[in-house]
């Protein structure tokens, strides 16, 4: 072979350098030789295997039918006793395949179901049941007494996007660790299911260091988790004894649609992860990080034992240096993003000792990773919790996503506004609080008077505001002039600003938005004493006997919808705000916030 006509599938998938030799790397059935540096820096070198025998249903290319993506690993390991190469092919249920002494790559291992591949069993009302195959007599072709049934897994066997081999053959399926309890003489592991380890949470693990991490999935729109399929990370120790966990909000490409950017100094956040690109000795005190490759063009390190340790490159969303015109050895790609739906990704220390990341669109791109040795872990002091401390306060401070304790409305420490997106009932505005039900009240007193309780929430792309006023003649404003409506009637104020408690003036940020009756409609207006890109015409100065101020900006909010009804003993204002037009366009957990709301 000479030339190689053609490019990558989408975003790189099934392609690989290998996990120790830097000089090889794979793709789509052909082996690569790789010269690091140079130019083309690869030639294709030979085919993996030679073409699938018609009765041999385990080859390469073997994929489950309803596959899109698929990833590939090339590795090596001598846990037999010998050193074999091997490949890991996962299009949607994983086959391992391991060269024989030709070099040719030959099926030794196959974990799915009879709706993955029709060779494996089918078990009669249990379509979905999972079995394990080993090629105990090396023909490379399923026989019967090589199947074991995995009990109790209805495993679909999607580790089709990524999943980087354990060098000890061991593979986690739903909990039940396969661990080889021999082998044969071609080096072939064999298992005994009836042996099998189960650990205490049903997951597909994956070996790292001296743990293990899974992943826990929130459901679609679930009110439990109140965030669009959030999950969770998990780390255990090799018995499965839960170690940590790491909260991911918008795991996956479809949940990643929903989440917002970044704030400035904002850490230890991660979007959309589709898969394990790789695990890594990192050769600090920290021992082996994994990196997750999400939906926006990042990856992400955790440590093995779940501290998150820094993102890699950068999020598409957020203007990333471009990869360039032409090739550039040495160029600095720390600002580059791997842009969305990046399927295709692997990351590995290779036996030169550099660590290497590979990913693509049309192609593959290869970069060098630094920096891992110095990770280190930092003393956070000593926390005393509180008694009490499953019941802080709600105050005006602190954006997070999800029911909290604190929601009950106990008042001590700051506000955590809930997200209830996904809640059922669904939050509409109509005036009825039903939906409410579950969220703090805040009293607003005049004395020793309760006048008003209100409550606050978001859901991602909107604010909402709730206010129940005692009133002896609800919602009524005279005003002509929406500008000035605070000061001729009944009106909502909401205060907002970034949480720096060190200024002495208002900044960028702060907005103050006004919600009153009129005879025409709701009004709802912003007031912004600083905006640096404010029109002219939009600057109103306020005057009294004793002093004047000038505000850069009062104008209408648009996208905004409120709702009034009125009860025995007031009124009920209900009002949905677009974050987009509340200097709020970058909402998600962690914000924080200096803030007030006011009866007028």
């Amino acid at each position: 072979m000479k030339d190689l006509v053609g490019t990558t599938w989408y975003s790189a998938n099934a392609t690989c350098l290998h996990e120790q030799d830097p000089t090889l790397g794979y793709g789509y059935g052909v082996i690569y030789k790789l010269e690091p540096g140079k130019k083309p820096g690869y030639r294709p070198w030979r085919y993996a295997s030679t073409a699938q025998p018609t009765d041999a249903p385990f080859w390469i290319w073997t994929g489950a039918p309803w596959t899109l993506f698929g990833s590939a690993r090339m590795f090596r390991s001598d846990v037999s006793g010998s050193m074999h190469e091997y490949l890991l092919q996962s299009n949607g249920f994983p086959i391992l395949f391991q060269a024989d002494e030709r070099g040719e790559y030959r099926p030794i291992l196959a974990i799915g179901s009879h709706e993955h591949n029709k060779a494996f069993p089918l078990v009669k009302d249990e379509p979905k049941a999972v079995f394990l195959w080993t090629d105990s007599n090396a023909d490379a072709r399923p026989q019967p007494d090589e199947f074991q049934h995995l009990p109790g897994t209805t495993y679909r066997a999607d580790v089709g996007t990524g999943y980087p081999p354990s060098r000890e053959l061991i593979w986690y399926v739903e909990g039940i660790e396969l661990k080889p309890q021999r082998f044969t003489a071609q080096g072939v592991p064999i298992y005994d299911v009836a042996l099998a380890k189960r650990l205490p949470i049903p997951q597909h693990y994956l070996p790292v260091g001296q743990h293990l991490v899974t992943g826990l999935s929130g459901k679609f729109n679930s009110p439990q988790s109140g965030v669009y399929q959030a999950g969770h990370h998990v780390f255990t120790d090799r018995d499965g004894k839960l170690m940590a966990t790491y909260r991911c909000n918008w795991p996956a490409v479809h949940a990643s649609w929903s989440s917002t950017l970044h704030q400035l100094g904002q850490t230890g956040r991660s979007v959309g992860e589709l898969h394990y690109a790789g695990i890594i000795d990192s050769r600090s005190e920290v021992g082996h990080v994994v990196a997750m490759q999400g939906n926006k063009g990042q990856s992400f390190l955790w440590s093995e034992d779940g501290l998150f340790v820094s993102p890699l490159f950068k999020d598409s969303r957020e203007s990333p240096k471009g990869w360039g015109g032409k090739e550039e050895f040495g160029a600095d790609w720390t600002n580059i993003s791997l842009y969305d739906e990046c399927f295709g990704g692997m990351m590995a220390r290779q036996d030169d000792g550099v660590v290497r990341y590979l990913f693509g669109r049309n192609g593959c791109q290869v970069v060098r990773v630094e920096g891992l040795e110095a990770i280190r872990r930092f003393d956070a002091g000593v926390a005393t919790l509180a008694k009490n401390v499953g019941r802080a306060v709600e105050k005006p401070g602190q954006v997070t996503d999800g029911p909290r304790s604190s929601e009950r409305g106990d008042e001590a420490g700051p506000l955590r506004v809930p997200n209830v997106r996904g809640r059922y009932p669904a939050f509409i505005v109509d005036g009825d609080p039903v939906e409410w039900q579950k969220i703090a009240r805040h009293e607003i007193k005049v004395g020793d008077n309760v006048v008003a309780k209100v409550a606050i929430a978001h859901s991602l792309e909107h604010l909402w505001l709730l206010a129940e006023v005692e009133d002896p003649s609800p919602w009524k404003n005279a005003g002509a002039d929406p500008k000035f409506a605070f000061k001729t009637g009944d009106a909502i104020d909401l205060t907002l600003g970034p949480d720096r408690p060190d200024r002495t003036s208002p900044i960028a940020g702060d907005i103050r938005v006004l919600i009153a009756p009129s005879e025409k409609g709701p009004i709802v207006m912003a007031y912004r004493p600083v905006k640096p890109d404010a029109k002219p015409e939009e600057a109103l100065k306020f005057e009294s006997p004793v002093k004047s101020h000038t505000f850069a900006s009062v104008m209408p909010v648009g996208d905004a919808q409120v709702a009034f009804k009125e009860t025995k003993t007031g009124y009920t204002v209900e009002a949905r705000l677009s974050c987009d037009h509340i200097e709020l366009k970058h909402l998600g957990s962690g914000l924080r916030m200096r803030g007030d709301i006011g009866i007028l």
